[in-house]
């Protein structure tokens, strides 16, 4: 009986989209010793801030306004110092957990817009296996972060528009999406508009 209301439960089926959310974006920095275009880059900018603990460290590369948007440096640089783990191991594995959980947020953002727990289950349960958002999300890359804060801000956007307690919130999300990635700010400016 206790298992039949756990598989009636919107928690339990919500928890298990989002882990296999994370695990299906988590294989590949599991089974590969470097993923993702420009992992590179992105690794040196964090040893850098690792090193000086400066958030905007210089840097003269491709791509030359990386070094702009340091959240992905900053929470793996903290989960370098929490876990004492080498950072060239720890920094692939903490970016798919943040693009798993988009799916969590998502979820609620359906959720608020629909009143309807089955449409947002099953709109998480897309996002959470569709191909291109699984390999934009796998990455240890600022658009990783981006996506997690787009979402989390857009989210809070939809709070705000009721409850205006959720002022802080959402500024201090959409502060990290500013600093997370630009395409990710111009289209959750593009959403609120």
């Amino acid at each position: 009986m206790k298992l039949w209301g756990l598989l009636r439960s919107w928690y339990f089926w919500l928890l298990l989209i989002t882990g296999i959310a994370i695990a299906v974006r988590s294989i590949p920095a599991w089974t590969n010793a470097a993923w993702g275009g420009d992992f590179g880059i992105y690794y040196g900018l964090t040893s850098r801030f690792v090193e000086n603990q400066q958030i905007f460290n210089e840097y003269n590369g491709w791509g030359g306004m990386y070094n702009y948007f340091p959240v992905l440096y900053i929470f793996s640089a903290f989960g370098h110092w929490i876990t004492g783990v080498d950072l060239l191991w720890v920094m692939p594995k903490i970016a798919p957990i943040f693009g798993g959980l988009t799916v969590l947020i998502f979820y609620f953002i359906v959720y608020e817009m629909t009143k309807r727990r089955d449409l947002a289950l099953l709109s998480s349960m897309f996002l959470a296996v569709i191909p291109f958002h699984v390999y934009q999300t796998s990455h240890a890359a600022p658009l990783t972060m981006g996506h997690f804060f787009m979402l989390l801000s857009t989210y809070l956007f939809l709070k705000f528009m009721n409850e205006k307690k959720y002022l802080v919130p959402l500024l201090i999300s959409t502060v990290f999406l500013v600093m997370s990635h630009h395409l990710n700010t111009y289209f959750f400016l593009i959403t609120i508009v």
